[in-house]
């Protein structure tokens, strides 16, 4: 993204009380985004449905089979970004 969609996305964010902008104390010309503490809360709570659609996912697998499914998805991901890549040149 550009500088400019960044800030944009970010005062949209701030607005909807997601985050807030903090100034570094050391160099006050530096921003840095912070969540808010309600949005920290949710994101624990996203970060727990996560672990309990992983175990869900991996049901069954055993480490072996992990390691290839994710090394295939790995591979898939490549040639999809590649391919877009590619239309965009």
């Amino acid at each position: 993204m550009d500088k400019s969609s960044v800030t944009s996305v970010v005062a949209r964010m701030e607005e909807e009380g997601l985050v807030e902008r903090r100034a570094k104390p050391a160099d006050k010309r530096v921003v840095a985004v912070y969540l808010t503490q309600k949005e920290r809360e949710a994101a624990a709570r996203v970060l727990d449905f996560r672990a309990e659609v992983d175990a869900i996912a991996w049901q069954g697998l055993d480490a072996r089979e992990r390691e290839e499914l994710s090394s295939l998805l790995d591979r898939v991901i490549e040639n999809l970004q590649a391919s877009e890549e590619g239309a965009c040149a």
